[in-house]
């Protein structure tokens, strides 16, 4: 696996727990939270790969 699909398995497995615990959990606050962890791991992968 290279570098940017490892990028995007983290960023798309993140975002696939954040689905899953609202639903198991119904707090979507802290999904939204998990979910904006994951938008700012890929913007700085982004930054961190385009230099």
């Amino acid at each position: 696996m290279e570098v940017g699909e490892m990028n995007a398995h983290f960023f798309l497995t993140i975002m696939k727990m954040a689905e899953t615990y609202q639903r198991a959990t119904k707090n979507k606050e802290i999904a939204d939270m998990i979910k904006r962890f994951a938008n700012d791991f890929a913007d700085k992968v982004d930054e961190l790969f385009s230099k």
